[in-house]
């Protein structure tokens, strides 16, 4: 597969998990578990993206294709939710 396309499903696969991470982080009551288990899941995902793809030692590309897309998802997953919907029981 072309690089342009690695990228693409990089950014879609990235962009699922951060509107997932974004909906279970209001089952945590402190703003720090929420944090720590996006990171969590992050990491999960980052070797995941580097088996899938073979960019193991290619941090920038991860970076770029992953990281900024995923936390910035989240966070605005988490904050349209926060402040739409009802409050779910808590984790934590």
């Amino acid at each position: 597969m072309s690089d342009l396309k690695h990228q693409r499903i990089a950014v879609v696969v990235h962009t699922i998990f951060g509107i997932i991470a974004g909906y279970l982080s209001l089952y945590f009551s402190r703003f720090w578990f929420a944090l720590g288990a996006v990171v969590a899941l992050l990491i999960i995902l980052g070797f995941i993206t580097q088996k899938t793809f073979g960019k193991g030692k290619d941090r920038k590309w991860w970076l770029g294709n992953g990281v900024g897309i995923y936390i910035l998802v989240w966070l605005a997953t988490w904050i349209l939710l926060f402040n739409a919907v009802p409050l779910p029981a808590k984790i934590i």
